[in-house]
Order: C-alpha cells, then sequence, then structure tokens
C-alpha cells in the first residue's frame, strides 16, 4: 500500500507567507480615532442621541455629548466601524473631523512621557497650549519634609495610599486616614481627614472626592494636590490654617480604584479610556437578540435621585450602564453610607467631586434641563466667584451651569443625591481641558500642576463661604494684612 504524504510547503515559501500575514496584521490592527461631529438639523441631533444611547451597540464611547443643536460631540470610534459610521453622519447631516488619528499614540504620548517638557518631548507635543504653560510648575507645591509624592505624574492606587498613610503617620494631630469600604476586587476606598484637633467631630466639613469615572486621571492627581496643600500649608499659610482649624476636610482621591487600576494595566484606547468600575459580568437578554456580557456600573449614574431616567441605560455593555438597582455597588453605597454616618451626617456644608474634562463648573441638577434648587442664586454667585479667582492663576477659561444645561441630561449623579440629602454648595468640577481641544481624558503631564494650582484656588473659594469658616473669616480678615493679598 502507497502512503500519500502531505504536500508542505517550500520553507521559503512559508516564511513568505507567515511575513506577509504580519504585514498585513499590521495594516489592519485596529486602531482608534477621536471624532469632532456637530449636528446641522434636528435630525441629526435625534441621531447622535440615539447613538449614545446605543453606544454598546456600535461600539462607540461618547468623550463628550451634544447639548443642543449646533453643540459638538467628541466620540472615540474603532477603525473598524470609522468608515461606516462616517456614512451615517453624512446620511444624518452631521459635519464631522478627525480630530485624533490614532488614540493609542495620543495617550503613550501624553501619559507615559517624561513629565519634564525637554526638548524631545516638545517636539512631540508641539501645542501652543501646553508651551505656555510653566515646565513643571513645582514652585505652586508645597513642601511636606516626610512624605513626598510625585506631583506632575500619574501614579498607581498603591502609590496614593502610601502617600495618604505616610502624611497619617508623621502629621497624626492634622490627619487621619478614613476608610469608606472596599470595591468588587477587595481594594480599600480610602481617603485623608484633615483638621485640628483631629479628633474633634463637631466642626463642619468639606469633602471633595475624585475618580469615580476610571479613565479620568487628572481628577485623582487634582484631589491629592488639596491634601498636600492643606497638610503643607497648615502653619505657614494663614489661610490654610484657619481653615484647618475651623473645619474638618475629607479628601478621596480616587472612589473607583478597580477601574482606575484597569486603565492603567495597557495603552490600548478600550483598556485606558474605560469608564465603569469592575463589577461582575452581567448579562441581559439583548434588544437586538442574543445575550450580552459585560462587567462594570457607570458609578455616577448609580445614586438615589432620578435613578434611571434620563443620560444612563439598562444595557449592562453601555459605558452609562447605571446598574440593576440603586446603589447596586459597593463603591457608591460606600460615600452614601459616609456621609449619612454620625460622623457626617448633617454637617457637610460642601461637596465637590471631580472629573475630566470641560472645563465646567457644574451646580445641580443636572437630571433636566432648566431644573434647579431653591437656592440656585447663592449657588451660581460662589460659582462665579470660584471660577474668576481660578482664572486668575493662569488664565483658564470655565463655564458654569447645571449639568443638563452644559452638556446634558443626566440621572443618578452623586452631586444631585449629595444636593437631595440636605448638603449646601454641592459642584462637580469638570477639569482641563476645554473641549476644542483634542486631548480629552489624556491630559499631558505637563498640565497636571498648573490643573491642580487652579482648581484649589477656585475651591478655596467656595470654602469661604461656609458659615463656620465665614464668620470667623471676616474678624480674621480684617486684622491680617496677608488676607488683603489673598482674598
Amino acid at each position: 500500500m502507497t502512503t500519500i504524504q502531505p504536500l508542505l510547503p517550500h520553507r521559503g515559501v512559508t516564511f513568505v507567507l507567515v511575513i506577509a500575514a504580519l504585514v498585513l496584521g499590521a495594516a489592519t490592527a485596529e486602531k482608534f480615532l477621536l471624532y469632532h461631529v456637530q449636528p446641522n438639523d434636528a435630525r441629526g441631533m435625534r441621531v447622535l442621541r440615539k447613538l449614545q444611547m446605543l453606544d454598546h451597540k456600535y461600539q462607540v464611547d461618547f468623550w463628550k455629548e451634544p447639548n443642543h443643536l449646533g453643540d459638538f460631540a467628541d466620540i472615540m470610534i474603532s477603525s473598524k466601524h470609522a468608515l461606516a459610521m462616517e456614512h451615517q453622519f453624512r446620511r444624518a447631516n452631521i459635519s464631522f473631523d478627525i480630530k485624533v488619528s490614532d488614540v493609542e499614540k495620543l495617550i503613550i504620548r501624553n501619559e507615559r512621557s517624561q513629565s519634564k517638557a525637554n526638548g524631545t518631548n516638545r517636539r512631540l507635543h508641539d501645542d501652543p497650549i501646553l508651551d505656555s504653560e510653566p515646565d513643571d510648575d513645582l514652585s505652586r507645591v508645597g513642601q511636606l519634609k516626610k512624605a513626598k509624592y510625585s506631583f506632575g505624574d500619574y501614579a498607581s492606587y498603591a502609590d496614593m495610599i502610601k502617600y495618604m498613610r505616610t502624611i497619617e503617620f508623621y502629621y497624626p494631630n492634622i490627619t487621619k486616614i478614613v476608610r469608606l469600604g472596599t470595591t468588587h476586587e477587595g481594594k480599600p476606598i480610602e481617603g485623608l481627614k484633615i483638621g485640628y484637633p483631629i479628633s474633634s467631630t463637631k466642626k463642619r466639613v468639606i469633602w471633595v472626592d475624585g475618580n469615580i469615572h476610571a479613565r479620568e486621571w487628572a481628577s485623582s492627581h487634582t484631589a491629592l494636590y488639596f491634601i498636600n496643600q492643606l497638610v503643607s500649608g497648615y502653619g505657614k499659610d494663614d489661610t490654610i490654617t484657619h481653615y484647618v482649624n475651623n473645619l474638618n476636610f475629607y479628601v478621596l482621591p480616587c472612589l473607583n480604584p478597580d477601574g482606575y487600576e484597569f486603565t492603567r494595566s495597557s495603552p490600548n484606547p478600550s483598556v485606558r479610556l474605560w469608564r465603569k468600575n469592575r463589577s461582575p459580568e452581567k448579562c441581559h437578554r439583548s434588544l437586538w437578540g442574543g445575550e450580552k456580557c459585560c462587567q462594570g456600573v457607570d458609578l455616577n449614574r448609580n445614586f438615589k435621585f432620578h435613578w434611571a431616567e434620563s443620560g444612563s441605560s439598562f444595557e449592562p455593555c453601555s459605558n452609562i450602564y447605571h446598574g440593576d438597582h440603586v446603589f447596586s455597588e459597593p463603591e457608591s453605597r460606600a460615600v452614601r453610607d459616609y456621609l449619612n454616618s454620625d460622623e457626617l451626617k448633617g454637617k457637610v456644608d460642601g461637596f465637590i467631586t471631580l472629573h475630566s474634562y470641560a472645563q465646567l463648573w457644574i451646580y445641580p441638577y443636572s437630571h433636566a434641563q432648566q431644573n434647579y434648587p431653591e437656592d440656585i442664586n447663592e449657588l451660581r454667585r460662589t460659582a462665579r466667584r470660584a471660577i474668576n479667582r481660578l482664572q486668575r492663576q493662569y488664565g483658564t477659561e470655565y463655564r458654569m451651569g447645571t449639568g443638563a444645561d452644559t452638556l446634558s441630561p443626566a440621572s443618578g449623579g452623586s452631586d444631585d443625591w449629595a444636593k437631595s440629602n440636605g448638603i449646601k454648595y454641592v459642584y462637580l468640577v469638570e477639569l482641563r481641558p476645554e473641549y476644542e481641544l483634542s486631548n480629552g481624558f489624556i491630559l499631558h503631564k505637563k498640565e497636571l500642576i498648573p490643573t491642580a494650582v487652579e482648581t484649589f484656588e477656585g475651591v478655596k473659594t467656595e470654602i469661604k463661604y461656609v458659615p463656620q469658616a465665614s464668620v470667623e473669616l471676616r474678624r480674621w480678615h480684617v486684622i491680617t494684612p496677608l488676607n488683603r493679598m489673598l482674598f
């Protein structure tokens, strides 16, 4: 019997085929593009809003939503779907251009480069906005001799915790670690209480948090800067010393540690730009047939204020999935439970939650347009003073308004819930950059310190109007000449 041997290609042919496959793979590798789009009529607006609600189906990521006809939206789209989406834009009379042709390259350029702007980095970013910023404005960072943190750079959550615990160890009279709870993956949700005496629980409270959305890295860096300035300025800066003596600050740099650490694991945009927490997969029968299983809940849609109404989704694969029920997530429950604890209930006068991006100072309510609390005029006045003070630092221009009026309606947010829970001064601060710039969530390291500096100055203006601080501050303001310069 004759055995027929399988035909094998010549080794040279095999080599050529492998090289060809690699070249083809490189040429067709998935990239992510950032589109800047503008609806030109009501139909185009409807199409964009529908696209946002069906982001999971069309695999698009809205960095910025359109608020009204003629407004712009920023949408990240995979190269696999780019041509099809461009066709849809044209059909719907939506103008568009590509702001970033390769988002992963932008991530590597802005976040993985050296923080100091040497000649190479200047050639990399070549941005007049960045070039106008001071190179690593470390002169604005208060010095702590026994606790160091690399301001002007992005750090791990473990480094954030280490920094706060080191501060507690060396400055026990004015600082104390607070633990709100743990995440799905078991990470501690920790922050720092700052006040003198640290044992006091009777003073009024200012709450600051960051990184409830995983991809908004600049927010945790800014919150850590707040900690640094309050601790390093105590006993040296009259304003800060007064605040720490008369108020308790609770600063939580990162409310979403699981999501944040996930975004640090790869520069791939589908990882780096993850928005939600990392809750276990949930499977729902899709409206389009079959079953969809995805991880994560948008924590800023999970609070009990008009939950599951506007700007959120029932689809687990959506970026704005609000969860199975109100406070379904350990992270949102941790915030609720701590603010409602005996330690804080009824004592919080200021609630600042840091986000990015848009350069907006947002006050409640955001679930519906032109829907305001009774004290809206007071909130507006304080917001106006804050953004005016902020602008004096580097000339950065902020706008103010509700989230619904300036961005788009979104229900279930922590800020709206905080206001409904009886907190007077509630603001959601969307940090740099502004809409017109293309870097969005991927803030260049060079902008981190200026962003933190100007935001802290804005928040200090808000603190000035907290009742316990303001009465004594007016007396102190008169007798201390330094304050006439500070305020």
